[in-house]
């Protein structure tokens, strides 16, 4: 079982993924262990050298000690990539494990290649993490526990994922009262806004929750937003959401261009195409007979052509919509008109155009037929048109 020795104790960290990989660290919120990231790790133990660490009082680290900073856990945290012998890496965490890796990229830029910050509305709330610091007597974990899964985590969540929920609420046992104490105090300590606005390496702020409002961090230099479909938990709701952001962070951040191998980044491309929804129910489906196709398909349409970088999406969706329907490939034509209005990259005046220049130079029965196809999923859609 490894251990990082600090000057404030020890720290566990695990390892998926061969050493010869780039290193990526994940870091958990307060209450939970590196256990929450078990979903995660399927979509990157082929392509990363993933690192996983328990923070003080949580999992099986070592108490924390008191009066500890948010730079002095940092510290800690580098002291792990130290003892694992890495020298630099992409850091991904929630809540206060997103403060952790924004401090890292703040202050050590040289060990630290760029930052995914999964927040939620009350990470920028002081005053909030401020009463949690304050237990009330005779409180235990498990009383936090219980009022995580009351109040945070919604049921129709925790019936969506019940395979998962049980072995999270067992590992959330795991946290110490004085682990979950400080964790918080850190939390009310910091000022969120701050380390996202003195980030100074590439990053990405996921925001999970229905009310996180991207646009006060629109336009902020290095980093990109996104709004998580997650209600609270992005890596156990929608860790091929999760997987896909860090992917691109680390595609961005390469030196000369490059990114993962062809396959990782072909399903990235993929559900940005596509969706997750569509991808996810499509791998469910994947077997013996089917899966040498599936990679070949997305290692060569969604890696070598749809992720180059000469045509935005909407251009080659436009493309895809002319050659489907000038070949007769009616399925296809379907699938990406719906995809294409669901997405946003398309409209339906879009669909209009591409079929009327399709009739041009195809002929007119290929473009009638393309314009009843389409009203038939505008219909099924409910897109209806008044008459002119």
């Amino acid at each position: 079982m490894p251990f990082a020795v600090t000057q404030r104790g020890r720290l566990y960290w695990r390892q998926d993924g061969a050493s010869s990989r780039p290193a990526l660290v994940l870091l958990h919120p307060a209450l939970f262990d590196h256990t929450i990231w078990d979903r995660v790790i399927p979509f990157f133990q082929d392509h990363f050298r993933v690192i996983r660490v328990d923070l003080p009082g949580h999992g099986v680290s070592d108490p924390p000690l008191p009066g500890g900073t948010l730079a002095e856990l940092a510290g800690d945290i580098l002291s792990v990539l130290d003892h694992a012998g890495i020298d630099r890496a992409l850091v991904c965490g929630q809540a206060l494990g997103a403060l952790v890796g924004l401090e890292m990229a703040g202050t050590r830029p040289d060990r630290i290649s760029g930052v995914v910050a999964a927040l939620g509305l009350d990470d920028f709330d002081s005053g909030l993490w401020a009463q949690r610091s304050h237990l009330a007597p005779g409180s235990t974990v498990g009383n936090l526990v219980d009022g995580f899964f009351r109040t945070a985590f919604p049921l129709q969540q925790q019936e969506r994922l019940d395979t998962w929920v049980d072995p999270l609420r067992l590992s959330m046992q795991s946290t110490t009262r004085d682990g979950y104490r400080q964790a918080a105090a850190l939390h009310a300590a910091t000022d969120a806004g701050r380390l996202l606005a003195d980030c100074s390496v590439p990053g990405a702020i996921v925001l999970a929750g229905d009310g996180a409002d991207p646009a006060p961090w629109d336009g902020r230099i290095g980093l990109s937003v996104v709004k998580s479909t997650a209600c609270c938990l992005p890596a156990v709701e929608a860790p091929g959401e999760l997987a896909t952001i860090i992917g691109r962070l680390h595609d961005r951040i390469q030196p000369d261009g490059t990114g993962l191998d062809p396959a990782r980044n072909g399903e990235r491309v993929r559900r940005s195409v596509l969706g997750d929804t569509w991808v996810d129910q499509s791998l469910a489906a994947r077997d013996a007979w089917i899966c040498d196709y599936q990679d070949y398909a997305t290692e060569v349409a969604w890696h070598t052509i749809w992720g180059r970088k000469g045509l935005d999406y909407r251009t080659r969706r436009l493309l895809v919509l002319a050659l489907t329907s000038a070949l007769g490939r009616w399925e296809e034509f379907r699938f990406h008109t719906r995809l294409g209005i669901e997405r946003g990259s398309l409209t339906v005046q879009d669909i209009k155009e591409a079929s009327l220049q399709t009739g041009l130079y195809a002929g007119v029965p290929v473009a009638n037929t393309a314009f009843n196809e389409a009203r038939t999923i505008f219909a099924e859609m409910g897109i209806r048109f008044q008459g002119r």
